[in-house]
């Protein structure tokens, strides 16, 4: 890819999310591996969709093209899946109406508990639970 390119790789990953009690689910083929993110963080309207009761606010924000947006926190069940391995866990992961374009798996929720190496060359990732994962592997 020449500097002048406008199309850029990103490491991109499926993703499900739950609600953790009565299972409602939301597939999202586009969630990117951010290891400069803090937070995990899904689309707010994701709460009521899936019904999830928010944590008390936490006066999280999110700056997205110069202007703030909140954050609310509130806990789900993730799943990562290549079709042949799957990673299932419960974080605690943020919601905020930031119109960012995909999810962000970013430190807390996500990438804490995974080793995942990026091959940029060959524009992939392969990602493995770390000694910290909480959750089930098959």
């Amino acid at each position: 890819m020449s500097p002048g390119s406008t199309l850029r790789w990103r490491p991109f990953a499926p993703v499900v999310v739950l609600h953790p009690a009565t299972k409602v689910r939301r597939q999202f083929n586009r969630a990117l591996l951010d290891t400069g993110g803090d937070h995990s963080v899904f689309p707010e309207r994701l709460l009521v969709a899936l019904g999830l009761a928010p944590l008390p606010a936490a006066g999280h924000q999110i700056v997205w093209h110069g202007v703030s947006y909140p954050v609310r926190f509130a806990q789900v069940e993730l799943v990562l899946t290549d079709g042949a391995e799957e990673f299932r866990w419960n974080p605690i992961v943020g919601f905020s109406a930031a119109p960012i374009p995909y999810i962000v798996l970013g430190q807390s929720g996500c990438l804490e508990i995974f080793n995942v190496t990026f091959f940029g060359k060959d524009q992939y990732s392969e990602i493995e639970r770390n000694s910290a994962f909480p959750g089930t592997s098959n």
